[in-house]
């Protein structure tokens, strides 16, 4: 069920303890581009671990993003990577958290409209980053069992 409702937000995004090292898969714009969609192959399990499984199938989530206001990309490249693009692999989206921002002055200017808007951040241990303004967010597991 999507949700406009930050502490709601974060703890959907807890129990895959907010995508860390979790690679990003793709992205999906939907609706105009006003809805995108992160697939993820999650790899923790139900107690927190890194899955048993993890080398033998993907377990595919999808975190959705409705009504975007902004979208901000840095891809953070770094000179070794502009040099060999080619020796770019898999690893580079490998994430470090999704963050649900709440006081971010990015909301700014969005406080009047009638309804709420929420700072997304997901973040790489590099200089790469998405930054999204968005009004509701929905996690769909592959295996609809967290």
């Amino acid at each position: 069920m999507m949700t406009t409702d930050a502490a709601l937000m974060k703890a959907r995004l807890a129990p895959f303890k907010d995508f860390q090292e979790c690679v990003l898969r793709d992205i999906r714009w939907r609706e105009f581009a006003l809805s995108v969609d992160f697939i993820f192959n999650n790899i923790w399990d139900r107690q927190g671990g890194i899955r048993k499984d993890l080398g033998s199938r993907d377990d595919l989530v999808t975190v959705s993003f409705n009504l975007i206001q902004e979208f901000r990309f840095r891809a953070g490249l770094n000179e070794s990577m502009c040099r060999k693009p080619e020796l770019i692999n898999w690893g580079i989206n490998e994430v470090a958290t999704i963050q649900i921002l709440d006081d971010s002055a990015t909301l700014e200017p969005y406080r009047s409209l009638p309804i709420p808007f929420h700072h997304a951040v997901i973040s790489w241990e590099w200089e790469r980053r998405i930054d999204m303004v968005f009004s509701s967010m929905l996690v769909v597991p592959e295996r609809p069992s967290y």
